[in-house]
């Protein structure tokens, strides 16, 4: 009986289903955003600084980490798949469940952030080929020797760029649209707080649970290993094990 379980989707069918499912969107949520925060103030202590340009690999380091948050938060806001974890695709099951339980309509401006969050991943969530085209057009543009007869004509080496310096205007840039996202993601987050107290029926209080003995390694990689496993449908549980 256990290999007919489909561990790949949480069945949003009960109120219970949709107060447990939100629960974990808020506490991923929540936790993304207190680093994302943290890198945000960090980045603006080395604009004020004042300087004309900045080491490269300084630059790089907050591009990293801010893009690995972005994939995570416009997939647990915007993604919409089948056996997705996010918001959006909470309100499409929950917009469909409104003899259960429902909690009113989204705003016009979260709507818009949702519709935008999703757009966002479904073009940062891969590498598309237009980068390719828009590297001769851009070439082209800025007078660039870079066309493809001049790469055919000189197939080997291949060249890959990396600076030490930056100009200050990378950071700004980087600054400046981070901080857009951060404040749409807030009132995102917002709005599925007030839809979690709507469902619980009272105010929900959300407390950072801070700790300071090491953090255990067994169980918590556990978790995606497990999940991996779920999605390859090759998970077995311990009484299929024995």
């Amino acid at each position: 009986m256990w290999n007919k379980i489909n561990y790949k989707s949480f069945n949003l069918e009960t109120k219970a289903d949709f107060i447990i499912y939100l629960y974990y969107l808020i506490m991923l949520a929540h936790r993304q955003l207190y680093y994302y925060k943290k890198y945000l103030k960090e980045m603006k202590r080395v604009i004020d600084s004042n300087n004309k340009s900045l080491n490269g690999m300084i630059y790089e380091d907050f591009r990293n980490k801010l893009s690995f948050l972005n994939i995570y938060l416009f997939n647990l806001f915007g993604d919409e798949t089948k056996t997705a974890l996010s918001y959006r695709k909470f309100r499409k099951l929950l917009n469909k469940k409104k003899d259960i339980v429902s909690i009113g309509e989204l705003s016009v401006d979260v709507e818009d952030a949702l519709n935008q969050l999703n757009i966002l991943r479904n073009w940062v969530a891969h590498i598309p080929e237009s980068l390719l085209n828009a590297e001769f057009e851009a070439a082209e543009i800025h007078k660039r020797n870079l066309t493809r007869p001049s790469l055919l004509a000189a197939p080997s080496p291949i060249n890959f760029n990396i600076f030490y310096e930056y100009d200050v205007e990378w950071i700004n840039g980087l600054y400046g649209e981070c901080s857009e996202l951060y404040d749409v993601y807030i009132m995102v987050l917002q709005q599925m707080k007030k839809d979690y107290s709507k469902l619980i029926g009272r105010s929900v209080e959300i407390l950072p649970n801070y700790h300071v003995a090491p953090r255990q390694h067994e169980f918590d990689v556990s978790i995606p290993d497990i999940s991996f496993e779920m999605q390859n449908k090759k998970y077995k549980k311990n009484i299929e094990r024995k």
